[in-house]
C-alpha cells in the first residue's frame, strides 16, 4: 500500500472541509503505518471527539500512546 500517498490524501481533503470518521481514520492509519504517531493519534482522537464509543479509534489511541 501507498502510505505516504494516502495520508497526503487524506489530509488534503481535511483541509478542503471534507471530514468524516472514515476519511479520519484511514488517515491515521496511513499515519500510523509511517510511524507518524502524532498525526495519528491526532485523527483518532478527532474520531473520539465525534463518537467517544468508537472501538477501533480507542484501541488506536491505545497503540499510539507508547
Amino acid at each position: 500500500a501507498n502510505w505516504k500517498e494516502l495520508l497526503q490524501y487524506g489530509k488534503e481533503k481535511i483541509a478542503e472541509g471534507t471530514d468524516f470518521d472514515l476519511l479520519r481514520m484511514r488517515t491515521g492509519y496511513a499515519a500510523f503505518m509511517l510511524g507518524n504517531y502524532g498525526q495519528s493519534l491526532k485523527q483518532y482522537k478527532k474520531v473520539l471527539d465525534k463518537d467517544p464509543a468508537n472501538s477501533i479509534a480507542l484501541y488506536y489511541v491505545y497503540l499510539n500512546s507508547f
